[in-house]
């Protein structure tokens, strides 16, 4: 009997931030913001009625039980384009030793969102497992061959098929640029797929949590989309399926506007869907 497996997609989904305001002690290094408030994640407004500088307080809010995220500690230049400062006079409170001290980094990620370390050489104790090869950069294990079939998918001009409340359309996107792996967004990739295989659950939403909210979590800022799939035995059996889906897999494949790439496979011995595949793609 042939083993079933599906696949699928999640469309965009764009992170909303709470902003609160709070009198700040040192102007000195504010950002000037042309007095519109708490907008693009700047750190600092001068309130001209009151003549004082504001701090902004930004957090994500994509959902209940997600902690909070500064995108001013990931990307100080974004909020202070001309010196970006150390993320440690920005948040003393988040470095040890006090001030002046260590940077103690970013929130903590969970423990289940960090993928165990790989090794390359054939044999060790911790290589990957079949069908699954060490990632250089990150050092963690990905699904054999997924990028550069990801990268060859996105290298040519291609056409998808893309399923509305009106019927079933097409959509041509030309060819685009190659992508590398996130190692913090390969974090959230690796929690979901490896989540889905040992509960037997298949979506993406799990425990509550979108993958925005598994991207955040795992220390990734940006937005992020989804695919998943579940019984495919290769990456080229799932990236197939994948590029002919009707449901938006093949569309964010060759998105132009994706940053960023991670890849998962997570297996198990129960049930009759032995693979869990998920692709994230990030953006800035």
């Amino acid at each position: 009997m042939k083993t079933p497996w599906i696949v699928t997609p999640l469309l965009s989904l764009a992170a909303t931030w709470a902003c609160s305001a709070e009198p700040n002690a040192d102007p000195e290094t504010a950002l000037l913001a042309a007095g519109t408030g708490c907008h693009d994640n700047v750190p600092e407004y001068y309130d001209a009625a009151s003549g004082e500088w504001v701090h902004c307080v930004y957090t994500s809010t994509p959902s209940p039980g997600s902690p909070p995220v500064d995108p001013c500690w990931y990307f100080p230049s974004l909020c202070y384009p001309n010196e970006p400062p150390d993320p440690c006079e920005l948040h003393p409170d988040s470095c040890s030793g006090g001030g002046g001290g260590e940077p103690g980094g970013p929130p903590e990620i969970p423990p289940e969102f960090v993928p165990p370390t790989c090794s390359e050489e054939a044999g060790a104790p911790n290589a990957c497992p079949d069908g699954q090869t060490c990632e250089s950069g990150c050092k963690v294990c990905v699904p054999s061959g997924m990028l550069e079939a990801v990268n060859a998918a996105r290298a040519e001009a291609r056409t998808c098929i893309v399923k509305s409340d009106t019927g079933t359309t097409t959509k041509h996107f030309p060819a685009t640029h190659a992508l590398s792996y996130d190692c913090k967004l390969l974090g959230a990739a690796y929690q979901h797929a490896t989540n889905m295989a040992s509960s037997l659950r298949y979506g993406h939403v799990l425990d509550g949590r979108d993958p925005n909210d598994r991207a955040h979590l795992a220390g990734f800022l940006g937005n992020a989309t989804e695919n998943i799939a579940a019984g495919a035995t290769s990456t080229a059996q799932v990236m197939a399926a994948w590029l002919g889906s009707d449901k938006g897999h093949c569309g964010h494949i060759m998105d132009p506007d994706v940053s960023v790439l991670a890849a998962a496979l997570g297996t198990t011995t129960e049930g009759k869907l032995k693979t869990y595949w998920v692709q994230m793609f990030g953006y800035y």
